[in-house]
């Protein structure tokens, strides 16, 4: 089973350097409360998760550089008018059980922002603790299993 999770902006969760090169636009009409922005060069935010696939939202009007497991994409979104924000950057069929990173830089300036918004990583849950199989031989003077282990006698009722 997978669920994906959402990180806002302003989560403690995301890592911006240098702090001071981000600026944070309140959007209190919008679900995720806030984005940041830098102009600045260099100017990067890194976040870490574990999971299958993570899905980036904002905006770039000029190309963003994206790391994702030390595999170096280039990516940009131009969105309407305003604010808005859309899918920047986006990557599935991780390791679902590896810890992976991920980093985008501003490759623009003044005059082409990079607009961070929200982004959502996809984590997949396992069926349940792992089942342990036991055959036991239970013959009359029998003294063995095929797991090794001592039989086990079971008196019914």
């Amino acid at each position: 089973m997978s669920f994906n999770t959402t990180v806002n902006s302003s989560s403690p969760l995301i890592n911006y350097w240098p702090r001071s090169a981000w600026n944070e636009i309140p959007r209190p009409n919008d679900a995720s409360g806030s984005q940041h922005i830098t102009t600045s060069l260099p100017a990067a935010l890194f976040f870490t998760w574990r999971g299958s696939g993570i899905w980036v939202y904002g905006r770039s009007e000029n190309l963003s550089r994206v790391i994702v497991d030390g595999s170096d994409n280039e990516t940009s979104f131009v969105g309407p008018a305003g604010n808005d924000s859309g899918l920047i950057f986006a990557a599935s069929n991780l390791d679902p059980s590896s810890t992976h990173s991920l980093s985008l830089a501003n490759n623009g300036g003044p005059d082409a922002p990079l607009i961070f918004d929200y982004l959502l990583f996809e984590t997949s849950l396992g069926a349940g603790p792992p089942k342990i199989s036991i055959n036991l031989d239970d013959s009359p003077g029998s003294n063995s299993s095929s797991s090794g282990i001592s039989p086990v006698n079971f008196k019914g009722a």
